[in-house]
């Protein structure tokens, strides 16, 4: 058995968010993981748009927010579970009066595998976390 406790908990930026790293779960008899992560979304603030080309997503909200998947948005409220397969465009969205936490688990966690897609049908890849801080790192990303 393993504890994870909140306040070992160290929070890294993402566009739109602040996500940790809960777990790494080892699934026996293959060389895989499960991703486990606490994300939180600040109230008005939304995720960018984006998609993984190699792993499903499945949140479980904490609070009530709203999920997007590919041109519709969904309510969603704590203790329901959604199931993003790859390829679907997605992203998260707190409402105007309250910050929205949720538990992601990525199937199977695989770094670096996320690809941001802006309104405008621009897409970045992105090859590295770093890229995914609000710092402006810029990695040349180019129309796709």
């Amino acid at each position: 058995m393993r504890i994870e406790r909140s306040k070992n908990r160290e929070y890294t930026k993402r566009p739109g968010y602040l996500r940790a790293v809960l777990a790494n779960v080892e699934v026996k008899n293959t060389s895989q993981y499960l991703g486990v992560l606490h994300v939180i979304i600040p109230k008005g603030r939304s995720s960018d748009k984006h998609y993984h080309s190699n792993f499903k997503e499945i949140f479980i909200p904490l609070t009530e927010g709203v999920i997007g998947v590919e041109n519709q948005e969904f309510r969603v409220f704590p203790d329901e579970i959604i199931i993003v397969n790859e390829k679907e465009v997605h992203w998260a969205k707190a409402l105007d009066d309250c910050d929205f936490r949720l538990i992601a688990i990525k199937v199977p966690d695989i770094p670096n595998d996320r690809v941001s897609v802006s309104d405008d049908d621009t897409c970045l890849l992105y090859t590295s976390d770093a890229a995914d801080e609000l710092d402006g790192v810029d990695l040349g990303g180019r129309r796709i």
